[in-house]
């Protein structure tokens, strides 16, 4: 989980925004369907409704909707992050990127197309 921010938070001017960004989420397959990203996701949210709150007491710009990138072919990565209340951003923006795929016993750099989600935590339950 990150901030992103230009400079930094503690510092920041109440133009500019914090934005909340989940990076590179994985579950181990032998551990999938038992919670674990339920979890995670559960305790990123936390977090920045944390920063939110703090924020708002403190006078400064957090947004109040968390967002990632998914691999816009992971159809299981999109049905987790959809049944956790996350949306297509606004304009479906599609973005290229490039991951890591096994292959045997290594692994190669490939292309993909990843799509922007976002929820906002403002206005859906947590998990």
């Amino acid at each position: 989980l990150k901030k992103r921010a230009a400079i930094d938070a503690s510092n920041s001017s109440p133009q500019m925004m914090i934005r909340p960004y989940v990076s590179n989420l994985v579950v181990d397959n032998r551990m999938r369907r038992r919670g674990v990203g339920k979890s995670l996701m559960a305790a990123c949210e936390a977090e920045v409704a944390g920063w939110i709150s703090d924020d708002q007491n403190n006078n400064k710009a957090c947004a109040t909707n968390i967002c990632l990138e998914v691999t816009s072919t992971n159809r299981e990565a999109l049905g987790f992050y959809r049944a956790a209340g996350y949306v297509i951003a606004e304009g479906g923006g599609s973005t290229p990127g490039t991951e890591l795929k096994r292959e045997g016993d290594g692994f190669r750099m490939i292309d993909v197309q990843r799509c922007l989600m976002q929820k906002d935590l403002m206005q859906i339950s947590p998990l």
